[in-house]
């Protein structure tokens, strides 16, 4: 939901403070402080937010990783000097425009960058800053081209919109997957959520991701991990 965190900034301080989150069963369960991550988002206008970005990146912060909704990072006047070797950027691929361009830029990034995110809120529209993709061509595109990226990255299963739309759309992803790909599916390593409410809400969401996957043939063969990517709680 690129577009409206954009239009929040001044609400939110431009960011989204996130945390990775183990499943256990069906409870969401933050890990203990060895291992929980928190992390933030780069809008695009940092003239905006400096302030916001000096606390958020300083030498006391706990943020150890960002994304900017791309595989582009920062720009390196917006990251402290010693940011390669405390911040890992995340690099996202968005949706299926400009696809192969995306994945190109991703051989550019630094060997500190493990993880990767890809299509964002395939569920909405690109007018809320979804991608708009069908589950079909989602699974289409996943298998050709972004499985193979597991040799360098860990990757995750597209970050659906924190709404039965959005679980409606996974589930038939999912079916898509395995309707292609008969003896793997879409494999992935982890799980992203967003949600935008209260914090009842968000555990309800992460509880029905956790049951989704749990229950499924999903893909994951794995302990789940589910990383809460976008945040806005009121």
């Amino acid at each position: 939901m690129k577009g409206i965190v954009s239009s929040m900034a001044a609400a939110t301080v431009g960011v989204f403070a996130t945390r990775v989150m183990a499943q256990d069963n069906s409870t969401a369960k933050a890990q203990d402080n060895s291992t929980a991550k928190r992390g933030m988002s780069f809008v695009g206008d940092a003239d905006s937010h400096s302030e916001d970005y000096d606390i958020l990146l300083s030498d006391n912060s706990p943020i150890n990783w960002y994304f900017t909704w791309s595989p582009v990072p920062a720009p390196s006047n917006i990251l402290p000097d010693d940011a390669a070797s405390r911040l890992e950027f995340v690099p996202a691929l968005p949706g299926l425009e400009n696809l192969d361009n995306n994945i190109n830029a991703l051989g550019r990034l630094p060997s500190s960058t493990k993880h990767l995110f890809t299509f964002n809120e395939p569920d909405g529209t690109t007018d809320s800053g979804g991608s708009s993709i069908s589950p079909d061509d989602a699974a289409k595109a996943y298998i050709e081209k972004v499985v193979p990226l597991r040799e360098r990255f860990q990757i995750s299963h597209p970050s659906v919109t924190g709404s039965p739309r959005g679980l409606e759309w996974l589930k038939d992803f999912n079916s898509s997957c395995w309707d292609i790909d008969s003896d793997n599916g879409c494999p992935a390593d982890f799980v992203t959520a967003h949600f935008y409410g209260d914090f009842e809400g968000l555990a309800n969401w992460l509880g029905q991701l956790t049951d989704w996957y749990n229950g499924s043939r999903s893909g994951i063969d794995k302990d789940l991990k589910v990383w809460v990517k976008e945040l806005a709680l009121p």
